[in-house]
């Protein structure tokens, strides 16, 4: 078997990134909803045209929306949010 310059990879540890949120569908509705594997949710309120559609809510129960006092406009910013309000991690490194 011919080596190559990339072979030494193959024995270097790995980390890969595994995704803390999980998308639900909701059958005919068109918009998902999130939950993270900490049990905090973000759910698009059903608006098809809201500015602030996403707002989430803690294993608690308790409805939580971004710092402008409404929900969030991105699924991204909410996660972002989340992270670095609540310390809701968006992804999970795992050694491999």
């Amino acid at each position: 078997m011919t080596q190559t310059a990339f072979d030494f990879l193959a024995s270097i540890p790995r980390k890969t990134i595994e995704h803390a949120w999980t998308r639900h569908d909701r059958g005919e509705v068109p918009f998902p909803w999130y939950e993270h594997t900490s049990g905090w949710q973000i759910i698009h309120c059903g608006h098809p045209t809201a500015l602030y559609r996403y707002y989430a809510v803690d294993p608690d129960g308790a409805t939580h929306y971004s710092s402008n006092g409404f929900g969030w406009a991105m699924l991204a910013d909410a996660k972002r949010d989340l992270d670095e309000r609540f310390g809701v991690v968006r992804e999970m490194e795992v050694e491999r």
